[in-house]
This record gives C-alpha cells, structure tokens and sequence, in this order.
C-alpha cells in the first residue's frame, strides 16, 4: 500500500493542478465575456457616442480574451509534443537591444527610467530560438514595467561567465516576498492579489519559464538591492 499511495499521488497532484488551471482559465475567461455582453446589452437604444464607447470596450475585452487564449494554447503545447523551439546562433547584445527599443516609449511615457547595460567587450552568440528569446525578455519587462511606480527605474543588462550568457531585468518596483519566489512560476498566481491590471492573467512568467527550461537553461527571481525583483535568465554559449 505504501508503495501503490507513493505512485499515485503524483498523478492525484498532477490531476489537482489540472483542475485549479481549467478553475482560474474558466473565471479568467468569465471577466472579460461578462463585460463584452453587459456593454452589446446597454449599446442598445443608446446615443451615438454612448454606443461608440461601447463598441470600443468590446474590442478591448475582445483582445483581452484573446491574449488570455494565446497564453493558455502556449502553455498547452509546453505540455505535449507539439510546443518546438529552433535554436540558431543568436547575438544576445541584439536581442537585449531589440527589447529595449520595445519598451522605451512605454518606459517615457509611464516616467519609468529604462537602462541598458551591455559588456564592452564583444559577446558570442547563444544557441536559441530567437522569437521565442524576445518572447521572454518581453514577459519580463512588461512585467517589470507593470510592477514598477512612476519615478522608478528598470535596468537590462548582460553578463558573460564562464561558458553562460547571464540576461537581467532588474526593477525598483515593490519587490517579491521570499515565501512567493517560486509560486510566481505557478500558472495564474498573482503575487499581489489587489494588483488588477487587466493585461496580466499570472501566465507569462509560466510561458518564460517553460521556454527558458527547453532552452536548458534557468530562469529565478532574487531581490533588487535597495528594493524591487530582478529576473535573472542563464543561456548557453556557442563555443
């Protein structure tokens, strides 16, 4: 009996897990349904402008959705064979470029102080899959950017150790207790539970994580010295 329990309770864990993500999909999926209806409900019989308002938070919630059904469908394939990443020699100072001029604007406009910082000597390429590297360094600055207060400061820089490429998205935002550093990676968890930002579903560190983790590499959070997190992201190098 022992041995039996010891067996099955990865499969009763796994089938727990599987039951809080359809439970979090399905009230993730709810919000944005309910306000589309309830806006198509009151565009009836309104004035013109009224309606216009309407219509335009529809295809808000609309894209919502859709990027809540992108995130769950990403995952999804994470789980099976058909998630597939295409490693080529990739320079890692153009990628840290390509999301810093991403975020920049966004950064000015939310008077966020957004920093590069890149090694003076040149940096070999990194076997990866190049998209799905921006798509991590996106998740991570845009979650940055949506933890960070006006008036704060988001660093990226780049380090080369050993045989390792070391990426780091460091903020001065309100940081993470050391009790949820890893639940940060669970699907749907949100650290700061009165956090409402419509944007974020408590997915994308879980996509980052699971392509960080076909890429044989690692990602983990520490604290940011004076306050805030920094996501720290080791790659191999091409030697």
């Amino acid at each position: 009996w022992f041995f039996t329990w010891r067996m099955i309770l990865p499969l009763m864990e796994n089938r727990r897990k599987q039951a809080e993500f359809i439970a979090s999909a399905s009230h993730e999926l709810r919000s944005p349904l309910t306000v589309m209806l309830s806006s198509l409900s009151a565009m009836r019989g309104a004035s013109p402008d009224d309606a216009a308002r309407f219509s335009e938070t529809i295809a808000q919630e609309g894209k919502r959705m859709g990027r809540l059904i992108d995130d769950m469908l990403t995952l999804s394939g994470t789980d099976s064979s058909h998630f597939t990443i295409h490693k080529t020699s990739v320079e890692a100072d153009t990628l840290l470029l390509l999301a810093y001029e991403k975020f920049e604007s966004l950064a000015r406009k939310q008077h966020i102080s957004l920093k590069i910082i890149l090694p003076d000597e040149t940096v070999p390429p990194c076997l990866c899959d190049k998209e799905r590297m921006e798509q991590v360094l996106t998740i991570l600055l845009d979650n940055a950017l949506s933890y960070t207060p006006a008036g704060g400061t988001i660093r990226l820089s780049l380090q080369v150790i050993s045989d390792k490429l070391i990426f780091q998205v460091a903020d001065s935002g309100v940081g993470i207790p050391d009790s949820e550093k890893k639940a940060i990676f669970e699907r749907f968890y949100r650290c700061d539970k009165s956090h409402n930002d419509k944007n974020h579903f408590g997915l994308g560190l879980s996509i980052a994580q699971e392509i960080v983790r076909m890429h044989k590499g690692k990602l983990w959070v520490e604290d940011t010295l004076g306050g805030g997190a920094t996501f720290q992201v080791i790659l191999n190098l091409v030697r």
